[in-house]
């Protein structure tokens, strides 16, 4: 796959605004479902999911880099700067389950 980057005519881009539109309206109808049942996840599901998210975009960019990163380590790293930032509404330091089943807390401090 050749990248906008390595195009002889870069950074003259252009496109087929035509040939995008079935895959746009593709997107906005998933993401359209994804934000429905985001709505309906419990407080916890919805932080894993966001930590899945963020974890798989910087995996895809850090490989597109051509750099390989560990997604464990990704995942850990993004859950311990969201707990330097983040409390429930509450004031309850959010307590987070990994999939490998063990737990991790936020420590206040």
């Amino acid at each position: 796959m050749e990248w906008n980057w390595q195009r002889p005519d870069w950074p003259a881009f252009s496109y087929d605004a035509a040939a995008l539109e079935p895959l746009e309206k593709q997107f906005l109808l998933h993401s359209g479902e994804l934000i429905g049942a985001f709505r309906h996840v419990g407080d916890d599901d919805r932080y894993m999911l966001k930590i899945e998210l963020i974890s798989d975009e910087a995996l895809k960019t850090s490989e597109i880099e051509g750099e390989m990163l560990d997604r464990d380590s990704v995942q850990s790293s993004l859950r311990r700067q969201s707990c330097k930032r983040s409390t429930r509404p509450s004031g309850e330091w959010i307590s987070i389950s990994r999939r490998q089943g063990s737990t991790t807390s936020c420590a206040a401090g």
